[in-house]
C-alpha cells in the first residue's frame, strides 16, 4: 500500500513538473523557469519522502540556478573551485591573519566592523624595516598617528600625502605628524594638468620591507579615523604582488608631484604652516 502511494506521489510530482516546463515555454523568461521546474520537483519529492528519482540535466546544480535564491538556500551543494589558493607555508606571528602562501603571495581582504583592520595596520606599521608611504584623505586616529611617529623616531622614513581638507578637522593629526618630522605633502588640484582635478581621496599605505621581508600594500575604503576602523562598513585589502605594489609606488610619487610639501613652524600653538614649493 505504501509503495503504491509512493508511486502516485512520484507521478503527481512528475506531472506538476512537466506541466510547469510546458507552461514555461510560453513565458518570456522560459530559460530561467525551466531550471526552477526541476528544482521544484526535486524539493517537493524530498518533502514527500518519495523514493523515486527525478531525472535532471547532469549539470543541474552546477550551471543552473534560480534567480533570487542562493544555492545554499535551495540545498544545492556547491563544488569547490578548481583555482583554490595555494597552501600556507608560513603563518604570520601573533596570529596576524596574513599568512605567506606557497606561491610567495600575501593576499587577504578584511571588512569593518567584522575584522579589526586598525590592529592589522598598526602591526604592519610597527614591523616596517625601511619606509612607509601613506596616502589618506582624513586622519584623526591618534593610535595610527602615534604608531607612525614611533617608527619615525627609530629611523624609518615616513611620508604622507593628504588632501587640504584634512586640516579643517579640529581632531586632525596631520600637524602633529609634521611637528614630529614626518614629511607631509598637501595635494594641490591646480597641479593636475588634465583640468579635472578633485580631492585627494586615496586611502593606501605602502610598506617597502615588512613581514616576511616583503613589500606590502594596505589599501581600501578606510580613512584613518576611529569610525572608519570600528563602526563604518569598510573594506581593506593587503597584498604583495610586485606589479601592483609598483603601481601604487608610482602613483604615490605622482601624487607628491601634484602636492606641496608642508613644514610645521616652531609656533605650534598657532599651527602656523610654511609652504615650501
Amino acid at each position: 500500500m505504501k509503495k503504491k502511494q509512493s508511486i502516485k506521489q512520484t507521478n503527481l510530482v512528475l506531472f506538476l513538473a512537466a506541466s510547469f516546463v510546458i507552461v514555461s515555454f510560453f513565458i518570456r523568461n522560459k530559460k530561467q523557469l525551466v531550471p526552477l521546474a526541476y528544482q521544484y520537483a526535486y524539493s517537493l519529492a524530498s518533502q514527500l519522502d518519495v523514493t523515486g528519482t527525478i531525472k535532471a540535466p547532469s549539470t543541474f546544480g552546477k550551471t543552473h540556478f534560480i534567480l533570487g535564491h542562493s544555492n545554499e538556500s535551495v540545498g544545492v551543494t556547491q563544488e569547490a573551485p578548481n583555482n583554490e589558493p595555494a597552501g600556507v607555508i608560513q603563518e604570520a606571528p601573533n596570529n596576524l591573519p596574513l599568512p605567506l602562501l606557497e606561491d610567495g603571495r600575501i593576499h587577504e581582504v578584511f571588512f569593518v566592523p567584522d575584522d579589526n583592520v586598525r590592529d592589522i595596520l598598526l602591526y604592519l606599521i610597527d614591523h616596517e624595516q625601511e619606509r612607509i608611504a601613506v596616502a589618506v584623505f582624513t586622519f584623526t586616529d591618534p593610535k595610527i598617528a602615534q604608531a607612525l611617529m614611533q617608527v619615525q623616531e627609530r629611523g624609518i622614513k615616513v611620508e604622507l600625502v593628504t588632501d587640504l581638507t584634512a586640516l579643517q578637522s579640529r581632531s586632525t593629526k596631520i600637524l602633529t605628524l609634521a611637528d614630529h618630522g614626518i614629511d607631509i605633502f598637501m595635494y594641490d588640484p591646480s597641479q593636475v594638468k588634465s583640468g579635472h582635478a578633485g580631492c585627494m581621496h586615496n586611502k593606501f599605505v605602502i610598506f617597502d620591507k615588512n613581514i616576511y621581508n616583503k613589500a606590502i600594500v594596505w589599501s581600501g575604503s578606510c580613512n584613518f579615523t576611529r569610525f572608519a576602523s570600528q563602526f563604518n562598513q569598510e573594506n581593506v585589502m593587503v597584498f604583495n604582488e610586485k606589479r601592483l605594489v609598483d603601481k601604487f609606488a608610482h602613483q604615490f610619487q605622482r601624487l607628491k608631484t601634484r602636492s606641496h610639501r608642508h613644514i610645521l613652524s616652531t609656533n605650534v600653538h598657532n599651527n602656523a604652516i610654511n609652504v615650501a614649493h
